[in-house]
């Protein structure tokens, strides 16, 4: 579970000096689940808090890439961890991605 922190704490600093995007470890891991095909109940679930904070994230994620649409977001996001993976040395170059 520690590991899992660490990818997320990682992947949010590395976007915040690479894009400008002030997310935290929370958001992107809300993002990598979403990206995952899970919806807000199960996002919520899976991070202990309730939906309605899940929501709020979502629509502040959402805000920060342009996304007017959850289909939009989805795009936005496969684009975004491409890039990230592309952009370092490899496909996992900023940590392992936790497993589903």
């Amino acid at each position: 579970m520690l590991e899992d922190e660490i990818f997320y704490h990682r992947v949010a600093a590395r976007a915040r000096a690479a894009f400008g995007v002030p997310v935290s470890a929370r958001q992107v891991k809300i993002a990598d689940l979403l990206h995952r095909g899970y919806d807000d109940v199960r996002v919520a679930r899976e991070l202990g808090v309730g939906r309605r904070t899940v929501q709020r994230d979502v629509a502040a994620i959402a805000a920060m890439l342009g996304a007017r649409s959850r289909f939009e977001l989805a795009f936005r996001l496969g684009e975004l961890w491409h890039h990230m993976r592309t952009a370092g040395k490899g496909p996992h170059a900023f940590g392992r991605r936790p497993a589903e």
